[in-house]
């Protein structure tokens, strides 16, 4: 194999990034469409095509170089939903009781899954803060 070859680590790495996102979108994509089965079933048969991947690599296919990269998305993540949240919720809130807003179903889910992301990031950071 020469230089300019994709080795199979990186090709088997971006099979199963793919098959996560593409599961996603259908999941998503599907849902909105009122196709919600059909989206599961897809969702679930991508995702365990990707950890089948990952469990049959011949290698190591995630490893310490891994971490870095992780740790700064997960940063990333964390930060834009936080900016996100600090601003709609609120403005969402007043919205609501200026009678310009009506809280549903989508909307009242979606205020209990951040704030549930933000309890969870909040428990971890102070568990992970302290040495036990």
């Amino acid at each position: 194999m020469n230089s300019t070859t994709m080795t199979p680590e990186p090709r088997w790495r971006t099979a199963w990034a793919g098959l996560w996102l593409t599961g996603a979108v259908a999941l998503g994509g599907l849902t909105a469409l009122d196709q919600p089965l059909i989206g599961a079933g897809l969702y679930t048969i991508l995702a365990l095509t990707a950890i089948i991947l990952w469990a049959r690599y011949p290698g190591t296919l995630f490893d310490e170089r891994d971490a870095g990269i992780h740790r700064q998305a997960s940063g990333y993540t964390i930060g834009v939903l936080a900016i996100i949240s600090a601003v709609v919720f609120p403005l969402l809130t007043a919205l609501y009781g200026l009678g310009l807003f009506e809280w549903g179903a989508w909307t009242t889910a979606s205020a209990f899954i951040v704030a549930g992301m933000f309890a969870i990031y909040a428990f971890t950071t102070v568990v992970l803060s302290h040495k036990f």
